[in-house]
């Protein structure tokens, strides 16, 4: 029964040093990414460009609709006065109500159109700056990096901080 107790303790200390070798073999690094992104002029190029996209996608639905709220404003005076005959109120409210339908479906539209641009323009810059951390990582010896910008982090140690090569590698 000794022998077991001293052969047992033996492994367990044996396994406690690989274990311990192993975390001590390995590197993490970090970086914000957020910092990052926003500070190259790619990126604020493609958030200017979006911003722009965007901007115009909703002035175009701003208008639209405020003509059909115009319109809509127009046949309830109308009908207040007594001006529409039946048939002509009811052609008129269901007209109103497909042009509603019509302009939400075009308000998702542009939703869609506006996630497609933003895609189309931050994905090759997201992939660059990948190519760079990975390459940064893989030069400085890191075996995980850990993005800072999650706010998930409770300690990180400046020396293992990426983001300073990560800019130069993408300049």
């Amino acid at each position: 029964m000794k022998k077991f107790l001293k052969l047992s303790i033996a492994m367990l200390v044996l396994s406690a040093g690989i274990v311990s070798n192993v975390y001590a073999q390995t590197k993490i690094g970090h970086l914000n990414s957020t910092e990052l992104l926003s500070g190259l002029i790619d990126w604020q190029n493609a958030q200017k460009e979006l911003e722009t996209f965007a901007t115009k996608k909703r002035e175009a639905l701003e208008q639209q609709s405020k003509v059909l709220v115009d319109d809509y404003n127009k046949l309830v005076e109308q009908d207040s006065k007594g001006l529409l005959p039946p048939a002509e109120k009811q052609r008129k409210a269901d007209d109103f109500q497909k042009r509603q339908t019509d302009l939400e479906q075009q308000q998702q539209l542009a939703q869609q159109e506006v996630l497609k641009k933003e895609q189309d323009l931050t994905d090759p810059i997201r992939k660059k700056v990948t190519d760079a951390i990975a390459a940064v990582a893989k030069e400085k010896g890191y075996n995980y990096v850990i993005d800072t910008s999650l706010g998930v982090t409770l300690f990180e140690n400046p020396n293992d901080d990426i983001t300073p090569f990560v800019k130069d590698k993408l300049r």
